[in-house]
């Protein structure tokens, strides 16, 4: 902890954490002598993708045991420490959608920000087995059935029609949390990084802040 400079930890909770995630790691796996004869020579057993699973299953990476660490205040940082914030592929019909909603251009910048978060702390922590997706699936569930409970509101304050994007966008920063969702999300994260899955999946189209249009015919 002092080498990484790390603050808030509760060292005894970690290292508990550490242990156990390591005996998770041998624990309950058949053939070990075949695990062992691939790791030692990878060329003498068949290229097999269910015993690369268990060898990466198996695996502890610096990131694993980052994510094993009990810190004494509540959220993770919205940067996972030792990663470089990655600016997120795409953007545009996000830029469309805050813009016909009338959000202000500075919250609609940091929500720019928030999905690049999002997508720095989800390309570090997935596993690239196949459960990614399942835990991905689960809690965008959990986003979009908070976001557009956020719109339902924010239009019926807006009777006149008038645009309500960024009364629905405070709505979302006010109920976008952690402790807010249906079971515990598959990694640490923070009410910012939900907010910045929310983005991104307004991005891939999944909801908007007005009334639909085609983003396409839109001018950037």
């Amino acid at each position: 902890m002092k080498s990484l400079e790390l603050m808030n930890v509760d060292l005894e909770a970690t290292y508990e954490a550490i242990v156990d995630r390591i005996e998770r790691a041998n624990r309950d796996e058949e053939s070990r002598g075949q695990l062992a004869v691939h790791i030692a020579d990878p060329a003498r057993v068949r290229y097999n993708t269910q015993l690369q699973q268990r060898i990466s299953r198996r695996r502890l990476t610096r990131t694993i045991i980052y994510e094993e660490f009990a810190y004494t205040n509540v959220q993770p940082p919205t940067i996972p420490r030792g990663q470089a914030p990655v600016a997120a592929p795409g953007g545009n019909k996000l830029r469309r959608k805050l813009s016909r909603g009338q959000v202000p251009s500075d919250e609609a910048e940091f929500a720019e920000s928030l999905r690049s978060a999002w997508f720095t702390t989800w390309s570090g922590r997935r596993s690239g087995l196949i459960g990614d997706e399942a835990d991905l699936t689960n809690l965008s569930f959990d986003v979009l059935n908070t976001t557009f409970k956020c719109r339902k509101h924010a239009r019926a304050k807006h009777p006149d029609g008038s645009a309500y994007g960024a009364q629905m966008n405070e709505l979302m920063a006010e109920d976008l949390t952690v402790d807010a969702l249906s079971s515990s999300p598959p990694f640490p994260l923070n009410d910012l990084h939900l907010r910045g899955l929310a983005y991104q999946l307004c991005d891939e189209c999944r909801f908007y802040f007005s009334e639909p249009f085609d983003t396409d015919e839109e001018p950037s």
